[in-house]
C-alpha cells in the first residue's frame, strides 16, 4: 500500500502539549426472540455485489479462529469475519438471536437451553449443530476461560437443541455467549483434524491462525501485523449474502499513515481512530461518528500490582495516593480532545449501575501527598515505580501525562512502552512490575467485567491483584442475582468494595469510540450500535 503524506511528529508535538496544560445492561432472559435472518439496512440505491471493502485499523488481532485465545478486542472483532455468535446485541444491550435462535432459561432448575439454527455448514461443509456447540463451549472452558465455569455439564437433546447445567445460577453466561468469544462457533472437525498436528495445543495453535466458522467470509491470507484477506464464502446461510466478492482488515499503527491512507481512499472504513485524527477529519470535511452505545468500548485504568509478596501497593494508603493524584479531567482534555469521560468506578456518573455513593479517590495532591507522606516518602525520597504500557501513541502520551502528575506527588514513575505482545503477557500473567496502564471493556451491566478482569478466575489482570473475601461475595451475589434489584445492589456493592475500600484500581476515562467512513462503504454497521459489534454479512459498496 503506497501513502500519499508522510508521517509527521504529532506524538512530539501531543506530548509538549500535555505537558503545559498540566502544568498550567445486562438483558433479561428470555424464551422467545424475533427471527434470526440476517437483515441489512434498507438503502434507497439497494445493496449492489461485488468489490472489496478495506477496513482501516492502528492494531492486529492475535487469534482469528480459536476462540478462547481471543483477550483483545481487536481479535473478537476480527473474528466475526468468519465466525458467527450464537446470540447479538443491539445497541440498548438487548439479546438478539442469531445461530441460537431462542434461549429458554429456567434459573431454579440452573438450566439454560439453546435451541439453534437448522440447515447451518461450516466454511469446511460440516453440520453446524448442537454437538458442535457442546464442542465449543466445553474447549472454551477447558482452555482457562472462566466465563463459562458455571456450566456443570451438557445435554444434547437433539441435533438443534442443546441444555447447559449450571451449578449454580448464573446471569451472565447469556450475556457472555453474545459479548465474549465464548460465543463464537468454529468447526470442530476442522480442529480435530489440524493438517500437522498431534496434540491439543498444537492443535489450538493451528486454529488461531486458520478460523473455520459458519461467518459469511472465509481466511485466504493473515500477514501478521500488517493484512488479513478475506473472501466471500459461496455456502453462507444468510440468503444472498454476503454482498461483498471479499474484506480487507488494513493494519496501520501510525496514525498520520492511517489517515492518509483514507483520505487517498485505500481504506473505506476507519475503526477507531484517535481523537486528534478525528478533528483533522473534521477539518478535512470528512464525517465521523460513534455507536449509539458505549458498550463495549475501551476505559482506561491505573493499576497497581497489589499480589506481588514486595510490592509498595499492597498498602491500601498507597493505591488511595495514586487515585489522589491523578487529574482525570486534565487527561481527557489535553490528549483526548474531550472524546472521553472521567470514571471514578466501572460505569460512567449517573448510568443505572453507576452506585452514586461511590466517590473513589478524585483529584487532590495534598492529600496524595500528605498518604505518600505518612509512607515515608518525600520529593526528596520518592517512591520508585514503572508504568508498562502499549506502544501506542495514545497511551504513551498518557502515561506521559501521568508521570508528570505522579511525580508531584513523590512518586517517580518511569515509562516503558512495550509491544502489544509483551502487554498482553503481563496483563494475563499479572507479571508486570508495579503499574500497568490497563484497558478494560465498558457494559452496559458490569457484572461479567468483574468476573473478567477482577474476581479471583479473572483470566486478564486478576493474577496481579490482591483478592478479597467481601468483593469475591459481591460479585458472586451480582452473578447469581435472581431479581433486577438483587442485582443492582450487588453490583453497587461491588462498585463500593473495589474503588473505595480498596482502591484496587484507579479508573481513568471512556473513550469515546470514534470512526469514519466514506460515503459510499454501506451496512457493515461497524460502530453503530455498539463498539464491539458489525454486520460484515450485509456490507456492500455503493460505487
Amino acid at each position: 500500500m503506497k501513502f500519499k503524506i508522510a508521517r509527521s511528529l504529532l506524538s512530539l508535538c501531543l506530548i509538549l502539549c500535555i505537558l503545559a496544560l498540566l502544568a498550567c445492561s445486562q438483558p433479561a432472559a428470555t424464551s422467545t426472540a424475533p427471527s434470526s435472518s440476517p437483515s441489512p439496512a434498507p438503502s434507497a440505491a439497494g445493496p449492489k455485489s461485488g468489490g472489496v471493502l478495506h477496513i482501516g485499523i492502528s492494531a492486529d488481532g492475535v487469534t482469528l479462529g480459536f476462540p478462547a485465545s481471543a483477550l483483545t478486542f481487536q481479535s473478537n472483532l476480527m473474528m466475526k469475519t468468519t465466525l458467527d455468535t450464537l446470540m447479538r446485541l443491539d445497541g440498548d444491550g438487548n439479546l438478539l438471536p442469531w445461530l441460537a435462535e431462542s434461549w429458554p432459561t429456567d434459573a431454579v432448575a440452573k438450566t439454560i437451553t439453546l435451541k439453534l439454527k437448522k440447515g447451518v455448514k461450516f466454511s469446511d461443509g460440516t453440520d453446524f449443530n448442537a454437538a458442535a456447540v457442546k464442542w465449543n463451549l466445553e474447549a472454551f472452558t477447558a482452555a482457562g476461560r472462566g466465563e463459562l465455569a458455571k456450566i456443570k455439564s451438557y445435554n444434547v437433546i437433539d441435533d438443534y437443541t442443546l441444555t447447559c447445567n449450571l451449578s449454580e445460577w448464573d446471569n451472565t453466561v447469556l450475556f457472555a455467549l453474545a459479548t465474549s468469544a465464548c460465543g463464537l462457533i468454529v468447526s470442530p472437525t476442522a480442529w480435530k483434524n489440524a493438517p500437522g498436528a498431534a496434540t491439543d495445543k498444537e492443535r489450538n495453535a493451528w486454529a488461531e491462525n486458520n478460523p473455520v466458522g459458519t461467518g459469511p467470509y472465509t481466511l485466504t491470507s493473515w500477514a501478521k501485523g500488517t493484512k488479513q484477506v478475506y473472501k466471500k464464502n459461496p455456502n453462507y446461510w444468510g440468503k444472498g449474502m454476503p454482498y461483498l466478492d471479499g474484506l480487507e482488515w488494513n493494519v496501520i499503527a501510525d496514525p498520520m499513515t492511517l489517515m492518509a491512507a483514507f483520505q487517498a481512499k485505500e481504506v473505506d472504513v476507519l475503526f477507531g481512530v484517535s481523537p486528534s485524527i478525528a478533528n483533522n477529519l473534521k477539518k478535512a470535511g470528512l464525517p465521523v461518528y460513534g455507536p449509539k452505545s458505549v458498550g463495549g468500548a475501551a476505559f482506561k485504568a491505573l493499576v497497581p500490582n497489589s499480589a506481588k509478596a514486595d510490592s509498595p501497593f499492597k498498602n491500601v494508603n498507597l493505591r488511595q495516593a495514586l487515585g489522589y493524584a491523578i487529574d482525570s479531567k486534565s487527561l481527557v482534555d489535553a490528549i483526548y480532545s474531550g472524546y472521553a469521560t472521567p470514571l471514578e468506578q466501572y460505569a460512567t456518573p449517573g448510568a443505572q449501575y453507576a452506585n452514586p455513593d461511590v466517590k473513589g479517590y478524585p483529584f487532590d495532591l495534598a492529600k496524595a501527598q500528605a498518604l505518600m507522606t505518612a509512607a515515608g516518602y518525600s520529593a526528596s525520597n520518592p517512591l520508585k515505580v514503572s508504568i508498562i504500557t502499549e506502544n501506542n501513541p495514545d497511551d504513551v502520551n498518557t502515561c506521559t501525562a501521568l508521570q508528570a502528575m505522579l511525580a508531584k506527588a513523590y512518586i517517580n514513575a518511569a515509562v516503558n512502552p512495550v509491544e502489544r505482545g509483551l502487554m498482553m503477557q503481563n496483563v494475563i500473567g499479572g507479571t508486570w512490575e508495579s503499574l500497568l496502564l490497563g484497558t478494560f471493556k465498558l457494559d452496559s451491566e458490569p457484572t461479567l467485567q468483574f468476573v473478567r478482569s477482577i474476581s479471583n478466575v479473572a483470566p486478564t489482570y486478576g493474577k496481579g491483584l490482591q483478592h478479597f473475601d467481601d468483593v469475591e461475595s459481591a460479585i458472586k451475589d451480582a452473578t447469581t442475582a435472581g431479581t433486577s434489584d438483587a442485582l443492582k445492589k450487588a453490583v453497587y456493592r461491588t462498585q463500593q468494595l473495589v474503588f473505595d475500600k480498596y482502591a484496587i484500581f484507579k479508573p481513568l476515562f471512556v473513550i469515546s469510540p470514534i470512526s469514519a467512513r466514506h460515503p459510499y462503504a454501506m451496512d457493515d454497521n461497524l460502530m453503530t450500535k455498539r463498539y464491539e459489534f458489525w454486520t460484515p454479512e450485509s456490507a456492500w459498496l455503493n460505487k
